[in-house]
């Protein structure tokens, strides 16, 4: 693994108190309107901390997608999901500008804590568009990030621009945590 996925960087990723403040990551999942049956993708799973709760709150009729741009993330997060039982779990390794799924996948997609790795306006917008492709008409695409001071600079004005040019409808209700905002964006229905 390189320096940035150290075992104690890892670790970090695995606890939700550390990344999301007090929120619980059902909770979240909740607030998005996750059910048995639908399909979520986690884009930048990391370890696969979001992935693994919504696969077990889809259920084994649902399937959840995990993507990362690195391969020992990937690994791991199909190793985790083995030792859970979790069959409706497939982790994906995105190596190119798109993520390896065909468009309208998602019934939610998720795409927590990313933003701030991309260094340039161009780069996070081709983030939004390929969020807003995996999503389904009607479905979601929920972005959570730190606010400004931690966030080198992706405000969340800039979120909500980034998601609106990808075509979703972001309405305004967005919860704002400690350290952190959250976007969602909704792909309007045919």
């Amino acid at each position: 693994m390189c320096a940035r996925y150290s075992d104690e960087w890892t670790a970090e990723l695995l606890d939700p108190e550390r990344r999301f403040h007090g929120l619980g990551i059902g909770e979240l999942l909740e607030e998005l309107g996750l059910e048995a049956g639908m399909t979520v993708v986690e884009y930048g799973c990391g370890p696969g901390l979001v992935a693994l709760q919504a696969a077990a709150m889809v259920g084994p009729s649902g399937k959840v997608y995990g993507i990362d741009v690195h391969e020992g993330m990937v690994s791991l997060v199909k190793e985790r999901a083995a030792e859970a039982g979790l069959a409706n779990v497939s982790a994906l390794l995105k190596d190119g500008p798109a993520a390896p799924l065909p468009c309208g996948t998602a019934d939610i997609v998720t795409c927590f804590l990313v933003f701030h790795y991309m260094e340039s306006r161009a780069e996070r917008q081709a983030l939004a568009d390929d969020l807003a492709r995996l999503v389904k008409p009607g479905g979601s695409a929920a972005v959570l990030q730190w606010n400004e001071r931690w966030n080198n600079g992706v405000t969340y004005e800039e979120t909500v621009d980034l998601l609106t040019s990808a075509g979703l409808r972001c309405d305004g209700s967005y919860s704002v945590c400690d350290n952190q905002y959250r976007v969602v964006g909704v792909r309007p229905g045919e």
